[in-house]
């Protein structure tokens, strides 16, 4: 085994990260990774995407890679061509050493009519669709709104006279104004309540206390309830416990992208979650987002709910 596989390899048993987890969230074939710790970069399906390999995995356990291929310089292979930014999807990782068709290129000095023609439809699309605006303009007249009172029609409220206000003149010329209810004119004032203001209720704070082991803790306080949210556009492994990591397990799976994972754990004092690939997973918390502690793609939280007193 090399150093620079043994120092990776060490790092996610360290993070309690299986290769199975880890497939799933740099979506590297295990038998890649096994390779990648073994320093056997032969058995890649090329040479050529040993260095992405590396990065990828470095970056899934929470290791610098610029840092790793400073030190162990000597251990990554290098190859003629540049490494590509980016990892090709699996069939194209595995289909590596297919060769590729060749294309003949049309030859010098002629212009082919099937190069041609898209231009030609493109400028007569272009023309017809400004025709078409033309003409819509054209039959508008004044455009939409025409004839409508600018002013409604921005706000969208209608206004109307209140009906129990008597504005018109008394037979004696003097202005009557009153719009009490019959039976409550020359009322007492004084008589009336006024409604009790209700104590405004105390936002839910959701405080980070620490970090134990790669577990980060956390306390939800001010909240009445405890509802989980997780909202997923990409392949991840999902684990919520409850109490810790070896409680019972409420979800234990491998989530797909456009999967979405609700929880109320509002009878828990302690929750476990373990998130296989933070950039794929939006949490939520009593429908406020919540933040990740920093830019690790696996991540552990254990979160302590402390139900607030006015809570029924």
């Amino acid at each position: 085994m090399s150093e620079l596989g043994e120092t990776l390899k060490n790092t996610r048993k360290e993070k309690g990260i299986s290769l199975e987890e880890l497939q799933a969230s740099t979506k590297i074939q295990k038998r890649y990774l096994e390779a990648v710790e073994k320093g056997e970069y032969g058995q890649l399906p090329g040479r050529f995407y040993a260095r992405a390999f590396i990065k990828s995995y470095a970056e899934a356990v929470g290791l610098d890679p610029d840092e790793l291929f400073d030190t162990y310089a000597g251990e990554v292979p290098v190859t003629g061509d540049s490494v590509p930014e980016q990892l090709p999807s699996r069939t194209r990782r595995d289909r590596a050493q297919t060769s590729r068709p060749r294309v003949s290129a049309p030859s010098k000095g002629k212009t082919s009519a099937s190069s041609i023609l898209p231009k030609v439809l493109a400028a007569v699309a272009i023309v017809g669709l400004f025709a078409v605006i033309w003409f819509a303009v054209q039959e508008s007249g004044q455009g939409p709104g025409a004839g409508s009172d600018p002013q409604d029609t921005a706000t969208g409220v209608e206004f109307s006279e209140n009906p129990d206000v008597d504005t018109k003149p008394a037979d004696n010329g003097e202005e009557k104004q009153s719009s009490e209810p019959s039976g409550k004119k020359g009322g007492n004032n004084q008589n009336k309540e006024e409604p009790a203001q209700q104590p405004e209720k105390p936002e839910q704070v959701l405080t980070k206390t620490g970090k134990e082991g790669s577990v980060f803790h956390y306390t939800l306080k001010n909240a009445d309830q405890f509802k989980l949210k997780l909202s997923i556009d990409g392949d991840s492994w999902i684990e919520i416990r409850k109490s810790g990591a070896s409680g019972e397990k409420y979800v234990y799976a491998m989530k797909h992208r456009g999967a979405t994972v609700t929880k109320n754990l509002s009878n828990n004092e302690q929750v476990f979650l373990k998130i296989g690939s933070t950039p794929h997973v939006k949490m939520y918390i009593n429908g406020e987002p919540f933040v990740y502690p920093n830019d690790e793609i696996y991540q552990k939280f254990l979160i302590t709910f402390q139900k607030s007193e006015n809570a029924s």
